[in-house]
């Protein structure tokens, strides 16, 4: 749900009717327009039935709302309003689709100046108007329900059945939201749009289909740890684009997009394992740290095991665990680090309008083996290797020719070099010279009588 000034705008692109003698009520299939309670008590909602007037003028005196909840002890102090101001509006916003960033559009009820329902009774519907009815009422925290809302005009009765979904939206600042069951919709789940909160997930699962995003950070500064997200079939499981979230012990896997996707700066993901997505990891911002990631089976290329996409400069991984990883690098803004097993690893690129892949396949001290897969034209990169052997002497081959001969300092630093990258692909070795034996010493015995 978007907050509009005097206004209420509500996702309208996954909706249900019924029409019965040309009058139409209309609703979004879920409703996820919940501002959850952080004391796990009562989340205040709202859900919004769209009415179609095809029929003839209906006196407002004589149309009747009736509701009928399936569980009708976790819900209270339900209320109707109603308006005739409607319109439809359409908000377009960037969004990553399979690796490249689009632009979509989307579309939304509009509506204002709602007022009671015994108010507006005063009135008329004419024939060929919209008007909307919202439903405001309070749920348990973490359930779901539904309901039967009927609209009934003499003999003419419609009758739609939405669902309440048991996601919805943080937005208390500073709140601690505690999950206690497993919760999915079939659309977007948690979006968090107050900052400075932690959402716990304490062991359970947030479950978001149909293209849906399953957590949608939009506020800055917060919290997500310690549970799984997944079966995200054709949308994003964690998508940040705020600034200075941490985000730990964290499994996400079956996203049909991206597992996680960042699009802000400073956010740092401790203990995460991305696998069997779409695509693992994509950074679009600078100043993101992650630690202990363990990235596997993202396979958004066939024939390569892992796939992650970094499109950032100045992010740091720690300890990320390269088995099988598939690196598409977008070189429109700068290099990026890459630290595993005490070794750094940075490239600078002369040509930052290009782009390449990278695959790595060993990755030791004594060898580190990786394709630099270039098609978009000459590339220099500048390669920076620390975190080596100290005072070691290292070989660098150029698609199998010795191009360097180099030795780390007493850090195991080693000196920088470059390569140009015009093939399609480059494979750069750096290997550890073997290190000769000591021979030992013979002592010879002295006997003194």
């Amino acid at each position: 749900m978007l907050p509009l000034a005097q206004a209420d705008s509500v996702n309208w692109n996954n909706t249900k009717h019924v029409t019965v003698q040309n009058v139409t009520l209309e609703s979004a299939n879920v409703f996820n327009t919940c501002s959850i309670d952080p004391n796990n008590q009562w989340d205040n909602c709202t859900a919004y039935i769209l009415i179609k007037n095809n029929n003839s003028n209906l006196t407002l005196a004589n149309l009747n709302f009736v509701h009928n909840w399936n569980k009708p002890a976790w819900v209270k102090n339900f209320s109707v309003e109603f308006t005739k101001n409607v319109s439809y509006m359409n908000i377009t916003t960037p969004r990553r689709i399979r690796g490249n960033v689009t632009n979509i559009t989307q579309r939304y009820l509009n509506s204002s100046n709602f007022v009671n329902y015994s108010i507006a009774k005063s009135g008329t519907l004419f024939k060929g108007q919209w008007a909307v009815a919202k439903i405001k009422f309070q749920k348990k925290t973490w359930q779901t329900v539904s309901f039967n809302f009927s609209a009934k005009y003499n003999a003419l009765e419609v009758l739609l059945d939405p669902d309440i979904s048991a996601c919805g939206t943080l937005d208390t600042n500073g709140a601690t939201y505690n999950l206690t069951q497993d919760i999915s919709t079939d659309a977007s789940c948690i979006t968090m749009t107050g900052n400075h909160m932690t959402f716990n997930l304490m062991g359970y699962n947030v479950k978001s289909i149909a293209g849906g995003t399953g957590i949608s950070e939009e506020g800055g500064n917060n919290n997500i740890l310690n549970g799984t997200l997944n079966n995200n079939i054709g949308g994003m499981a964690l998508w940040l684009t705020e600034s200075s979230n941490t985000v730990s012990n964290i499994e996400i896997n079956n996203a049909g997009e991206s597992s996680i996707l960042v699009f802000s700066t400073s956010n740092s993901f401790h203990n995460i394992t991305v696998h069997n997505n779409h695509i693992g990891i994509e950074i679009d911002e600078i100043n993101n740290n992650f630690t202990n990631v363990d990235t596997h089976n993202n396979s958004y290329i066939d024939g390569f095991g892992d796939f992650n996409q970094i499109d950032s400069c100045g992010s740091l991984q720690t300890n990320f665990n390269f088995t099988e990883l598939y690196r598409r690098v977008y070189l429109s803004v700068c290099s990026f680090n890459v630290e595993n097993n005490k070794i750094l690893w940075k490239t600078n690129i002369s040509n930052k309008e290009n782009t390449f892949d990278r695959q790595v396949f060993s990755w030791t001290q004594d060898n580190l083996t990786w394709n630099d897969n270039n098609a978009t034209g000459s590339i220099t990169a500048y390669y920076n290797l620390s975190g080596l052997y100290a005072s070691r002497n290292y070989t660098v081959y150029n698609n199998s020719v010795l191009t360097y001969s180099l030795t780390t300092d007493g850090s195991g630093i080693l000196p920088q070099f470059s390569i140009n990258l015009s093939n399609p692909t480059t494979e750069i070795k750096v290997l550890a010279e073997a290190v000769a034996p000591t021979k030992k010493k013979k002592h010879r015995a002295i006997i003194i009588n």
